[in-house]
């Protein structure tokens, strides 16, 4: 019910000829259950990761410029049914957090209360699994039959099918996560790439 409830607001907002959320969203959740034993998050995450990543550009159809902050506003007052209000404010934050996490909207919100510290977290590692997963759609020929993921003891490795012309696009986007991935499960994310198409 919650999804077929969150693809039919979307619908009323955007056209789904100019939506990219549906590679973006089987990207995240294939993120998502690669990095299960790392991030331990339990499926009602998974369900949230997939409403936000749905949902996380409906702010462009106010302002291109701040459509993270209307991202939220419209989800945080959205009648959608299927979730708690808690699961609504998660969600709201995961989405307009997914070009990066910040400190400084959350502790000004005044829903930061309604959460305690396990939230903020899931909060922060589902937007950065959003956050990467807008990055690699970027290109054209990435999907989730693209990515794979290996773990050793002190990395996780990220591997990416990849056009050879958009090895250096892909590395300068993919630089800023790297510090904040280290952050969140303390081990260290390298991306290596093979050629998919010369």
């Amino acid at each position: 019910m919650l999804i077929n409830s969150v693809l039919n607001y979307k619908k009323m907002l955007i056209d789904n000829n100019v939506d990219s959320s549906n590679n973006i969203t089987e990207i995240a959740l294939l993120l998502f259950d690669k990095l299960k034993d790392i991030h331990k998050l339990t499926q009602n995450a998974r369900l949230l990761l997939r409403c936000a990543s749905i949902l996380h550009n409906i702010g462009l159809k106010v302002n291109y410029f701040k459509s993270e902050k209307h991202t939220a506003y419209i989800i945080l007052n959205a009648s959608i049914y299927g979730w708690s209000h808690i699961d609504q404010i998660k969600t709201a934050f995961i989405a307009s957090f997914h070009n990066g996490f910040s400190n400084k909207i959350i502790k000004n919100s005044s829903y930061i209360t309604l959460l305690n510290n396990k939230e903020i977290r899931e909060i922060k590692i589902l937007s950065f699994i959003l956050h990467i997963s807008e990055i690699l759609n970027f290109y054209k020929n990435i999907s989730s039959k693209n990515i794979h993921v290996s773990e050793t003891e002190k990395n996780v490795i990220l591997h990416i099918g990849i056009n050879k012309k958009d090895i250096h696009i892909i590395d300068y986007y993919t630089q800023s996560i790297l510090h904040y991935f280290c952050k969140l499960f303390s081990k260290k994310l390298l991306i290596k790439h093979y050629i998919i198409n010369k």
